[in-house]
């Protein structure tokens, strides 16, 4: 989806603010595409943080003036990527997003799904 590679990049680089406030964390990311699949690989010695599973889920039904500032960021991402896994590798954090690029993408039409829908 066209949506996904500006969001992340954005949210990888508040994501491992947050964990490395001294400002001396390494990022290292990799793209592969293969005929239907984008694969997003991230790499940092931040803190550990599973974001999959650590970061809280926003209450999106709360009104706009009560909701904290910030927080959607991962919550957009699980919304674009139609798969996501963590792991911990010595002292690194590994992320990887897996998109769908196919024109027939069954989630292409589903609401939530992070694409446009017709109507």
């Amino acid at each position: 989806p066209p949506l996904a590679l500006p969001v992340c990049p954005k949210n990888t680089d508040g994501a491992c603010s947050r964990r490395n406030r001294q400002g001396d964390g390494e990022l290292e990311i990799t793209l592969a595409s293969q005929r239907d699949t984008l694969t997003i690989e991230l790499f940092d010695n931040g803190t550990p943080f599973d974001p999959i599973r650590d970061a809280p889920r926003p209450d999106l039904d709360a009104p706009l003036e009560e909701r904290p500032i910030g927080g959607l960021g991962v919550h957009m991402v699980r919304e674009i990527v139609d798969g996501a896994t963590y792991q911990r590798e010595g002292d690194r954090n590994h992320l990887t997003l897996i998109v769908s690029t196919a024109d027939d993408s069954p989630r292409s039409d589903e609401p939530g799904s992070g694409q446009p829908t017709s109507g």
